[in-house]
This record gives structure tokens, sequence and C-alpha cells, in this order.
């Protein structure tokens, strides 16, 4: 698909078609809108930097979000549960050309399929958002993007990388491993890269320390509560304020394996600590 500026006329293209009535449903607008983003998350733009352009049209269009703030593809009152997008099927990597800070789903580029795990259920918030900012290159902030940043407090947890065949990642199952501190070490997933192995074999490596923060908790009638966990990686290690850029989540959910159920244990060596997120 050709698209430069096209606005929403771009969405409509015979290639793509959403669900319909999405736009106007009465579903709850964050559920409405991240149903439509799913949908967009698979089309394919010639031009990687107008993902916010071609958008636009359907984000100015979608009436309850009148007196919300829109940040990078993300409404701020719904921005807890906007935040813990995964890649659920297909590859995907990150764009040659920045478009979009990492926290934001629009930050991945290739056929990949956008979701939200917990769509639809009860969540409430473990985190809090301090601040959030974006700078547009133009007037609009629907259009295209120059910078991001998020700062938000919550539970967070130090942790390793680790992978079941760490000499055959691209066919690998990847953990993160926790030390408690008590002698105690468990791992915990499986995480959900938002990066391909296969795109980009250096994504994240074996042993490489990242940053959890417990995002939300899910009541769920048919289970114990679910947790959902982004994973942070630090990208300025030298400096004493440091800046972190999203790499990928795990959540609870069937937890048929021990590793599965580990994930609820994340809760029990988290501290509270306030990261920044470009």
């Amino acid at each position: 698909m050709t698209c430069e500026c096209m606005g929403v006329e771009a969405i409509s293209a015979p290639s793509v078609r959403l669900k319909a009535g999405i736009v106007g449903s009465e579903i709850l607008p964050g559920r409405r809108w991240r149903e439509i983003i799913s949908a967009y998350s698979e089309m394919d733009l010639t031009f990687e930097t107008d993902i916010f352009p071609a958008i636009q049209g359907i984000a100015m269009s979608v009436p309850s979000y009148a007196v919300s703030e829109y940040y990078a593809g993300l409404w701020k009152d719904s921005l807890v549960d906007d935040l813990m997008w995964v890649r659920s099927s297909g590859d995907a990597f990150r764009s040659k050309h920045w478009r979009a800070p990492t926290w934001s789903w629009a930050s991945i580029v290739g056929p990949k399929r956008i979701s939200w795990p917990f769509e639809g259920q009860r969540t409430a918030a473990l985190c809090s958002i301090i601040s959030i900012s974006t700078t547009p290159a133009g007037e609009s902030c629907y259009g295209q993007l120059l910078a991001g940043e998020l700062r938000m407090r919550g539970p967070c947890i130090d942790a390793t990388c680790f992978y079941s065949d760490p000499y055959n990642r691209g066919e690998s199952t990847p953990f993160v491993r926790v030390h408690t501190g008590k002698g105690e070490t468990f791992m915990a997933g499986p995480v959900i890269n938002d990066i391909s192995l296969a795109m980009d074999k250096g994504w994240l490596n074996d042993g490489m320390p990242v940053k959890v923060m417990a995002l939300s908790k899910t009541e769920n009638s048919s289970w114990r509560p679910a947790y959902s966990f982004l994973l942070f990686r630090c990208v300025n290690s030298w400096s004493t304020d440091w800046i972190f850029e999203r790499v990928g989540a795990l959540y609870s959910h069937l937890r048929l394996t021990d590793e599965e159920r580990n994930v609820e244990k994340l809760m029990d060596v988290a501290k509270e600590e306030t990261l920044t997120v470009i």
C-alpha cells in the first residue's frame, strides 16, 4: 500500500476491512480503539513513517475521545490498558527510521498483528503514569512524531533473559530469571518479545538484564487474578539517570507449567520504582 500523509483514506483501502460498525459502536471507547488498531496493524505501508498520518482521520473522528489526550496511538483516558499491547502473530522489527516511542504499538513494523491479551475483562492498574509527552513533527499531535517520553511508577523486578535453548534462540522460548536475594532463583514466562528473534538475532541476548514492571491485575472468575507485566532494558547504563526502552511483555494465564505459575511470584519480590521510557 502506498500512503504518504493521505489521512483516513489509507485505512479504507480494499486490502483491509475493519469490522462493520467499529468506529461508531457502543462498546467501551478504549476497547473500540484497540479493535481498530488490531485490524490496522496488519496493513503494509510503503512509507513506514506514515503510520500516524494514515490513522489520523479515524483518531480525530472517534467522538468518545474528544476530551482525551492522544499520544503516539494511545489515549490518556485508557493509557494503562493501551500499554498492554503484544505482538500476537507474525514477524516484527524496529523501523529503520524512528517513528514512535517504544511504548507505542506503532514502534514495530512488519507483517504482524497487535492484540491485547485481556481485552474485555475487568482490570485494575498496578502502576501510575507520572507524565507522558510526544513531540509532533507538525502542528497536529495526530501526525508524524519526532520524540516521545513516558514516566511511570509501579512494582518492578530486576531480572535477566533466559532461553530454553540459548544456542538456537530462533526456535527457543524466552523467559526471565529472577534472583530473590534469599538464595532462591526462579524463572517466569514465557516472554512475548516485541521484536521477532528471526528479524533481529541480537534483540535480547541470553543473560541480558531487564527491568520487569507490573502493569495491571485482571479479575477472572474462572481463575485466580491474572497479572500483566512489561519488560524494559536500559539504553544508557553509563548514566546516573537511566532511560529505558520497552522490549516485551509477559502475563499469567493458564498456569500449565512452573514458569507460567511463577509469573505471579514476581509480585512477591517487586519494589516500587519510577522508570523513564522512550
